[in-house]
């Protein structure tokens, strides 16, 4: 597998995971589905960041896209079913903070790389997801409790 295959198996994995979403719209407690997938795509990474084997890191890259998909389609449904009307706007706001959130990610993980390397970089990053995931998951039961 070269590196274009490998570039592509996020978006794959995004499609896949959009289209799950999509058929488990009446799930109970869609909350396990946003928190699972934000967990899984810390793993994920970290897998891929540990993996020497191409098919591992092609699976793992997979399984990132689909989780990737699955966290933000299913936060960005809970937000809009359950913020009042006069507030979407503001909210909705704040939720695209994330994308100017992005260049200081990406100079942590640039300072890190430059110190540790990129695969001790990104496993540490992505272990933080994982922890944080299931710890706000649990110190939040309101969120868990949303349908």
């Amino acid at each position: 597998l070269g590196y274009g295959v490998l570039s592509a198996l996020p978006g794959v994995g995004a499609v896949a995971g959009g289209l799950t979403v999509a058929s488990l719209s009446g799930v109970r407690r869609p909350a396990y589905l946003m928190f699972a997938g934000l967990t899984g795509f810390g793993v994920a990474l970290v897998a891929f960041s540990v993996s020497e084997w191409v098919a591992v890191s092609a699976v793992a890259l997979l399984v990132v896209g689909w989780c990737q998909t699955a966290y933000l389609s299913t936060n960005n449904a809970l937000i809009q079913r359950h913020v009042a009307d006069e507030f979407r706007g503001r909210v909705m706001s704040t939720l695209f903070l994330n994308r100017g959130m992005v260049p200081l990610g990406t100079m942590i993980g640039g300072v890190g790389s430059s110190i540790w390397g990129p695969q001790v970089t990104v496993a540490a990053m992505a272990a933080v997801i994982v922890v944080l995931a299931p710890l706000v998951a649990y110190l939040n039961p309101e969120v868990r409790r949303l349908d």
